[in-house]
């Protein structure tokens, strides 16, 4: 199948509210995502978190179970509410295991809180 050419003697029906691909199209569809993205997989998760204090220049972490997650995976982190002067990231640590760093980036102690993050992994 050709990236660039649809499968186009194959119906797209398209119900209400929502289109019901034909096998030719999803395949077709997945192989142009993949081309354009290179992601074979994606994963996501969640994590509720009460930090402590985290004084300045120094960080903290927490690991959180994704079933699926691989060293090497690409990570996001998004808090629900943001902390002036702090970044949190994301690494995976090991195989099922994503560790949530919270970094203080400021010249005094700062305690974030109670924090809910939203993690998103993808595989290439």
């Amino acid at each position: 199948m050709t990236i660039g050419v649809p499968p186009l003697s194959s119906a797209l029906p398209v119900a209400a509210e929502r289109a019901a691909f034909t096998q030719p199209w999803a395949n077709w569809l997945n192989a142009v995502f993949l081309s354009l993205f290179g992601w074979r997989k994606s994963y996501t998760g969640t994590l509720s978190k009460t930090w402590g204090l985290i004084g300045a220049g120094a960080e903290a972490s927490q690991t959180v179970s994704i079933l699926g997650a691989q060293t090497g995976d690409s990570v996001h982190v998004q808090p629900a509410t943001k902390t002036t002067g702090i970044i949190e990231v994301g690494v995976v640590t090991a195989v099922d295991t994503v560790t949530v760093y919270a970094m203080n980036t400021s010249a005094g102690g700062i305690t974030p809180g109670a924090k809910l993050y939203r993690i998103v992994l993808w595989q290439q």
